[in-house]
């Protein structure tokens, strides 16, 4: 199963290269986070604004309705990884061992990335580990100051 970034993103970039007015990548995240069925949601939890939803609305929703993931187990997977990720450094050390397990729990093996993107975190390239998305920002920005 493709995970629905995945699809959205290619929509996103079939829009990009026909050089329509598009959305942003934070408002794919959103809508792959919270899997919108109406345009209502759009707004309101994504961030789109009337024009994009007018222009692409239909699309958006007919590429969540379709995509076959369940949005509550979706959910209570992201907020059990939120919950170590509160639980300091050595919750995040304990997160490291079980995280692929806590993601088989659930079901949720193909959209794995998406939620670890929803609970703030990420897997480093270099060790593997996932590590917080302020920890990264911050050394995304101590790279660009070096």
């Amino acid at each position: 199963m493709v995970p629905l970034s995945k699809k959205l993103h290619r929509f996103r970039y079939t829009l990009v290269n026909k050089q329509k007015m598009i959305f942003s990548a934070d408002q794919v995240e959103l809508v792959a986070r919270y899997m919108p069925t109406d345009a209502d949601a759009l707004r309101t939890k994504c961030g789109l604004i009337d024009t994009q939803i007018k222009a692409y609305g239909e699309q958006l929703l007919g590429i969540t309705r379709a995509h076959e993931r369940d949005q509550e187990k979706f959910e209570d997977c992201v907020a059990e990884i939120k919950a170590f990720v509160r639980g300091g450094m050595t919750a995040m050390q304990i997160l490291n061992k079980v995280y692929k397990r806590i993601i088989a729990h659930f079901g949720m093996d193909a959209e794995m990335y998406d939620v670890l993107k929803a609970a703030g975190v990420y897997v480093d390239a270099d060790t593997g580990k996932l590590i917080r998305r302020k920890v990264c920002r911050k050394l995304d920005e101590e790279e660009e100051g070096v």
